[in-house]
């Protein structure tokens, strides 16, 4: 990111992110666009302070119904952690996605949806009266 720009930094490792065998690249493309927009220093802040950011903690603090989408092939965060958070929030549901990389809301979009639509349904949330 130092010698780069953003949109260069976040397009060089998108196998992190995303399946490139799979996945469409002009999908691809956009969203490396809109992370391009993004200021530098705001990423090199962020991967300053993520690797000491206490997820487990802020988990174990959440006390409303909550949905974990986990892409299986994700790098960032293995499927380990991702049962560590569910064993965390209280009452929380986990779904893998086990084909899908990190951004698993864009190459899996129709059924995350599906998925937050049930999710919320199922808590009383999207009914009318």
């Amino acid at each position: 990111i130092e010698q780069m720009s953003v949109k260069e930094w976040y397009t060089q490792r998108a196998d992190l992110r995303f399946d490139t065998e799979k996945d469409d690249p002009a999908m691809m493309q956009w969203f490396a666009s809109l992370v391009g927009e993004t200021d530098a220093d705001v990423i090199r802040a962020v991967l300053r302070f993520l690797p000491d950011v206490d997820v487990l903690g802020l988990c174990q603090r959440i006390q409303v119904p909550t949905l974990i989408l986990h892409p299986g092939q994700s790098l960032a965060v293995p499927e380990e952690d991702a049962q560590t958070m569910h064993q965390a929030i209280r009452g929380s549901e986990l779904v893998p996605f086990p084909d899908a990389r990190h951004h698993v809301f864009m190459t899996h979009g129709e059924a995350c949806a599906k998925e937050m639509l049930r999710f919320t349904q199922s808590h009383g949330a999207g009914t009318r009266a």
